[in-house]
């Protein structure tokens, strides 16, 4: 709670943490030679991820259904709502509709 009549204190310090992130950042990018190649390695993971990710999108249309298996085990009920679902990628998961 704030003093009546003193000077209002945020709650969380924005500046403080992207500090603490850049500090965080710089430790990890450090491991790889370096600020310029470690953001460069770290941004094309996380495109790479991002990519993978996607492929997980399918469409179910009007009358159709899809198995889905997680680690080769089937879970729940077949989905047969139409539109545009998500599951895991391989090799995570897969969708046999």
């Amino acid at each position: 709670m704030y003093p009546p009549g003193g000077p209002r204190q945020p709650e969380m310090n924005f500046d403080q943490i992207l500090a603490q992130i850049r500090g965080a950042m710089a430790k990890l990018t450090g491991r790889f030679g370096g600020g310029g190649v470690g953001l460069l390695v770290f941004g094309i993971i996380g495109i790479a991820a991002v990519l993978w990710l996607a492929t997980g999108v399918y469409t179910i249309g009007p009358g159709q259904a899809a198995a889905l298996r997680l680690f080769g085990a089937v879970q729940g009920a077949p989905v047969d709502q139409a539109g545009l679902h998500w599951w895991w990628p391989a090799p995570i998961g897969k969708k046999k509709m």
